[in-house]
């Protein structure tokens, strides 16, 4: 088990998340899932976390990160969730409407 050592703490706090496209549909090319990876790792720089893993299938990404026991695990799920979201639709419109409308 890997440890992450703070000022004043060691840590180790590891989240799994599952982000599901809606109605389950198969928006995610190969492309985007890459694309996601990296946005991911940027946005959990942001909160001092790390990826540890991220795989996906079309219709789902699983994530495994790290960020400090300072940091609430709600609100940086919901800046990925938010943030993913945004960029999916900015940066694959068409992709996005063919499955989604």
């Amino acid at each position: 088990m890997e440890y992450t050592k703070g000022a004043h703490s060691v840590y180790s706090m590891t989240y799994h998340v599952v982000l599901v496209t809606k109605y389950r549909r198969p928006v995610m090319t190969e492309e985007m899932r890459a694309a996601a990876k990296e946005r991911v790792a940027y946005l959990l720089k942001l909160y001092d976390g790390r990826v540890i893993e991220m795989k996906g299938e079309p219709d789902h990404l699983h994530i495994l990160f790290s960020v400090p026991p300072a940091k609430a695990p709600a609100v940086v799920i919901a800046t990925l969730k938010t943030q993913l979201s945004m960029f999916f639709k900015a940066e694959y419109p068409e992709q996005v409407k063919r499955y989604l409308g």
